[in-house]
């Protein structure tokens, strides 16, 4: 006999009699069933809130954070809590993990915007086209196709970053510009002098990390 085949009884309740009967037996073959496979781990965000300003900028919350397809459709949604209209923003999105397989032992990343690039130097006004974030409101940022391209090809030309972001991922605040010659790099005040345009670097290796390049 097969021992995979037992029998059992089964018993039928009958709901229009209001009683329970004994109708037979039935043949029970045992079923193996293939062992689960696990779960990908959820993937973490930091918001490297220490190099905010406060008062000026919120991240209310990063959409798409455990697609497969993350960050490509990554959606950073932003309000602009301060008092002032916002012209430029650009955070980065760092994946921490990177360091270890670097040369120079720093994380990449890769950036999102707000406005038109060229108001990152304070130098430069806003014109009557840049429509800049009020106050009180809110933008949805999405990364540029340039930059999906670009971490398209480095993943290409090196497999360590194939899965890169895939267990935690770091945003950092690197540039706010008001339009009137005002702003922050990360969490530092600045603005333009008569002798020299805006300091144009963040603190990009204080925070550990360089950008992948746009393609």
């Amino acid at each position: 006999m097969n021992n995979n085949v037992k029998y059992a009884t089964i018993t039928v309740l009958s709901s229009l009699m209001g009683i329970t009967c004994v109708t037979g037996a039935m043949a029970i073959t045992r079923t193996h069933l293939p062992p689960a496979q696990a779960q990908p781990a959820e993937r973490k965000l930091e918001i490297r809130k220490s190099e905010m300003p406060a008062g000026v900028i919120e991240i209310v919350k990063v959409n798409n954070l455990q697609s497969p397809a993350f960050p490509s459709d990554a959606e950073i949604e932003v309000k602009n809590i301060s008092d002032k209209p916002i012209y430029f923003m650009y955070v980065a999105l760092v994946f921490p993990e990177t360091r270890r397989f670097s040369a120079r032992n720093v994380a990449t990343g890769t950036f999102f915007y707000y406005g038109d690039p060229r108001l990152a130097d304070l130098r430069e006004s806003p014109t009557s086209t840049d429509m800049p974030l009020l106050p009180s409101k809110t933008a949805v940022l999405y990364l540029p196709e340039s930059n999906r391209r670009g971490l398209g090809k480095k993943i290409e030309q090196d497999p360590n970053f194939a899965g890169i972001g895939r267990s935690r991922v770091t945003l950092i605040l690197q540039k706010i510009s008001f339009g009137d010659g005002t702003g922050y790099i990360n969490e530092t005040p600045d603005k333009v002098s008569s002798k020299a345009k805006s300091r144009q670097q963040s603190k990009h290796g204080q925070s550990g990390f360089a950008v992948i390049p746009a393609s």
